[in-house]
């Protein structure tokens, strides 16, 4: 997006002095900041009940010409606010910030928008919010920009979306952020809703992915197992492979481990699960088989921290060498 530079050398200058009032410097003053307005323009609609809209002031263009079908630096425009700080972009401009346009709206019993935008087009990409927003150095290259654009319906190329973030240069941390000052805090960062069910998806800051019924997984995920024995302790154990997914509070996995050193071991083996449960026994079941030596079946509850498998014959399968392949499946709550 090119800047609009702008001639105001023909415009007449306006000039006025204002008694200081004092105020809250960090907070947007409405009433102080009309005060202070070098020009202001005032309207006072007519009291009563209303059938059409009452506007202060408004700017209609007709535009004839042709150009590009989509480029900015020839685009015809109802209005230009630019806004440089002196010296910009070098280091020794002012610190202080720069607001072309401030909208400040009060309302009671009735809705409000602080901007109402009402677009429409044909045959051709049309949005109601486009903007690109860049670091730059001092020569005034961009070294980050951030792309973004709301409400876009395509109908010459195809396409539609509420919002499409692009990162244009650089790398950006994050497409979507949702953030918490101290004190305040989102129920949910994100929230998708159909009609026929309420739906709740959240991302969160550890990159587990909140659903409606709770943390949902895309996929699965490796984890590495704990093994303990009921009785005495376990020398050696190797984990091939250990698994699980979450849809919701169900937990689902699997896992494939090796006693390669029972030690002192004995009674039921106990295996870590992947994510803890709040329940008591049974919050779920695990199976399996022994493909090593024995070949027995296994079975056994899931508990708090731990699922205890047991031989088909409720015997020991603490056994040097023995290998375990089995799957689980269990409520986290």
């Amino acid at each position: 997006m090119t800047d609009a530079l702008v001639d105001f050398s023909n415009v007449a200058s306006a000039t006025r002095t204002v008694t200081t009032v004092p105020y809250n410097a960090d907070v947007f003053n409405t009433s102080d900041a009309i005060a202070r307005a070098n020009d202001r323009f005032s309207a006072t609609f007519p009291s009563g009940s209303r059938s059409n809209s009452n506007t202060a002031a408004a700017i209609s263009v007709s535009d004839p010409g042709s150009g590009t079908a989509s480029a900015q630096g020839k685009a015809g425009s109802c209005l230009i606010l630019h806004a440089q700080k002196t010296n910009y972009p070098l280091s020794s401009a002012t610190a202080g910030e720069v607001d072309p346009l401030q909208i400040s709206v009060r309302n009671a019993n009735g809705d409000a928008a602080g901007i109402l935008v009402n677009s429409r087009g044909y045959n051709g990409s049309i949005s109601s919010f486009e903007s690109m927003t860049s670091t730059v150095d001092t020569s005034d290259t961009a070294l980050k920009t951030v792309g973004v654009q709301l409400g876009i319906v395509n109908s010459r190329d195809g396409g539609e979306c509420g919002a499409d973030v692009i990162a244009a240069h650089g790398t950006i941390s994050a497409g979507y952020l949702a953030e918490s000052y101290a004190g305040a805090g989102f129920t949910y960062p994100f929230v998708y809703s159909t009609v026929e069910k309420p739906a709740l998806w959240a991302v969160l800051a550890d990159g587990t992915m909140q659903g409606p019924n709770g943390p949902v997984s895309l996929g699965s995920s490796d984890y590495s197992p704990t093994l303990v024995a009921e009785a005495g302790s376990l020398t050696s154990y190797t984990i091939n492979k250990a698994w699980y997914a979450r849809n919701g509070n169900v937990i689902s996995g699997g896992f494939d481990i090796v006693i390669t050193n029972k030690g002192s071991g004995s009674g039921g083996l106990g295996i870590s699960t992947p994510v803890t449960s709040s329940l008591t026994y049974p919050a779920g079941t695990a199976s399996g088989r022994e493909i090593a030596s024995t070949g027995k079946t296994f079975s056994g509850a899931v508990g708090t921290p731990y699922m205890t498998i047991y031989g088909a014959e409720n015997e020991s399968l603490v056994i040097t060498g023995a290998r375990l392949v089995g799957t689980f499946s269990y409520l986290a709550n």
